[in-house]
């Protein structure tokens, strides 16, 4: 609903729009490189960004009836819906750009979108979009805060964390609240920079969805390369597109994170470098050595770490979760 107000609001209210050509043909270049191939590939790092947060699915499964069916169609809903609104909005305002260097290359309220509500729909209006998109935007927020604060559940309830003992402690409501608010407050943390160095904080981002492309990458490798012909399907399968999905998804992952380091504008200097490599390396080498001085003496492959869950109920091994599995399986054949 919000996507369709404001689409609505600027298409009626823009005075005269832009022809077809100028935003499905029209190429802009304002980056400083002279390589259209290279300026193309930056352009898609736009869309790898919303390629994150569709999966809040999986993270949510031990609280979610049917996981194993539910889980896996909420993810492909998500990008369906998701590609079909945004290629609605997209287009809709690209039709209300009036001045392309005022409102994009230069806006003189900072930020292109509002530049754009601003000159198209004047200051009332402008302030009502704005509020929808900051509306839509918290509730974003909120629900990315309920799955990766389930992620932090998880990974202490396995003893994967510092102070998993008292991360993966559920309250009397069986709710994570201490892992919800440590993840709260640890984002607050990595949002600090943004305060004194926004090149610091788009490396912090640009980390972010490198690190979880390739949390996404691992499984795929491990279906398409190790387990090729020894996967177990589930109640959900891709069938005979699961290899040809998982070897487009793999080579997709392998350029957009690469990309992800690299400088975005020309000449590169101090203040535009992309400094994402410094904490990509950081993370997964302290991740690394973690593992190596301490996580490998208990990690059981294929299982999970048996902790005190505060509830004084241990966790399930997840050898349930594949006799599961084969009794699901057992009874299709039936």
């Amino acid at each position: 609903m919000g996507t369709a107000l404001i689409v609505i609001v600027v298409v009626i209210m823009t005075p005269e729009k832009q022809s077809a050509a100028f935003v499905f043909t029209e190429w802009k270049n304002n980056t400083g490189w002279s390589s259209p191939f290279y300026v193309f590939m930056l352009g898609l790092l736009q869309s790898q960004y919303t390629l994150s947060g569709y999966d809040s699915a999986a993270h949510m499964s031990e609280e979610t009836k049917n996981a194993q069916k539910g889980g896996p169609w909420g993810i492909i809903r998500a990008i369906v819906t998701a590609s079909a609104i945004g290629w609605f909005f997209l287009v809709g305002i690209t039709f209300c750009i009036s001045n392309f260097e005022e409102q994009i290359v230069a806006p003189k309220v900072g930020v292109a979108l509002s530049q754009i509500f601003l000159d198209s729909t004047g200051r009332i209006w402008a302030i009502v979009l704005v509020f929808v998109i900051l509306v839509a935007q918290f509730f974003c927020g909120s629900a990315l805060t309920l799955s990766s604060s389930r992620m932090v559940f998880a990974f202490a309830r396995d003893g994967a964390l510092p102070f998993s003992k008292h991360l993966h402690r559920l309250d009397k409501d069986k709710s994570p609240v201490i892992a919800v608010w440590f993840n709260i407050a640890f984002c607050l943390v990595l949002g600090l920079p943004y305060i004194w160095s926004e090149t610091a904080f788009e490396a912090i981002v640009s980390v972010n969805t490198i690190a979880s492309s390739i949390s996404y990458l691992i499984p795929i490798l491990c279906r398409i390369v190790l387990a090729r012909h020894t996967f177990v399907p589930g109640p959900f399968s891709l069938g005979r597109l699961s290899i040809p999905i998982g070897i487009v998804a793999t080579i997709w992952i392998l350029i957009t994170s690469a990309l992800f380091l690299c400088p975005t504008a020309a000449p590169v200097t101090l203040e535009n470098m992309n400094y994402a490599c410094v904490p990509f390396v950081a993370v997964i080498g302290l991740a690394s050595l973690y593992y190596a001085f301490w996580g490998r003496h208990w990690f059981k492959p294929g299982g999970t770490r048996a902790t005190d869950s505060g509830d004084d109920e241990d966790m399930v091994d997840v050898d349930l979760d594949r006799a599961s599995i084969k009794d699901w399986q057992a009874d299709e054949k039936h």
